[in-house]
């Protein structure tokens, strides 16, 4: 059941916290990659807001990246594959030029 959305559907990619998401903060609980999501992109509308000169030298991964960023450094068999793994990394930095920033954000969820 979602229970909230940062910070609203009509922004690009909002975060959906659910029931199930928000259980995870109980004690004993482990956080996951909605909860990860959730407060990283806290962080940059935060600092967007705050000091958008800074927010503009950062660029944000969400949680997915690093474990996609793993299964393509573990390539396949074949330089077919690998090199299919490479797309997909290679779209989460199209639009962005990350040599031109000064602070890159990568989640890291060590249990995927």
């Amino acid at each position: 059941e979602l229970v909230a959305v940062y910070p609203n559907l009509s922004e690009e990619d909002p975060i959906l916290l659910t029931k199930d998401d928000l259980a995870r903060l109980e004690e004993g609980g482990h956080l996951n990659c909605t909860l990860i999501n959730y407060r990283l992109r806290f962080f940059q509308e935060e600092l967007k807001s705050l000091d958008p000169e800074m927010f503009k030298r950062c660029h944000f991964f969400n949680s997915f990246f690093y474990k996609r960023l793993l299964q393509t450094m573990q390539g396949g068999s074949s330089a077919k594959e690998r090199e299919d793994a490479y797309q997909h990394v290679r779209r989460w930095t199209k639009h962005v030029d990350l040599f031109s920033k000064d602070y890159i954000f990568v989640p890291i969820n060590e249990s995927l």
